[in-house]
């Protein structure tokens, strides 16, 4: 199988990213998942999120930083706990790069 496709981004507080240009069905399923594990299904086969399911938005933000992230700083190690613990100003232009990169990875497959 080839490598996957990444690109190095920098953010404007210094860190150094390697990030996925995009996911493939199985890393998308791994954040669907997410909503899913917290969703009961109504009697028309709706998906319907559960009223107990308060931290499912960060559960799948974690997902989301899980799957798009291959490396900070040249580590890839414990990257989760590593991006948590950035700025949250940082972590916002990070979503915001993993938010970008999904549109465009969204335009190539129309």
């Amino acid at each position: 199988m080839a490598e996957r496709e990444t690109k190095n981004v920098a953010t404007s507080f210094g860190s150094k990213l390697i990030i996925k240009t995009y996911l493939t069905a199985r890393e998308q399923r791994a954040i669907q998942n997410v909503y899913l594990e917290n969703a009961e299904i109504d009697e028309l086969g709706h998906p319907k999120i559960k009223a107990n399911s308060a931290d499912i938005v960060n559960q799948a933000e974690d997902a989301l930083l899980s799957q798009y992230v291959v490396s900070l700083n040249d580590d890839s190690q414990n990257l989760l706990n590593r991006l948590l613990d950035l700025p949250n100003k940082e972590m916002d232009e990070i979503k915001k790069i993993i938010e970008e990169t999904r549109i465009v990875d969204d335009k190539k497959k129309v």
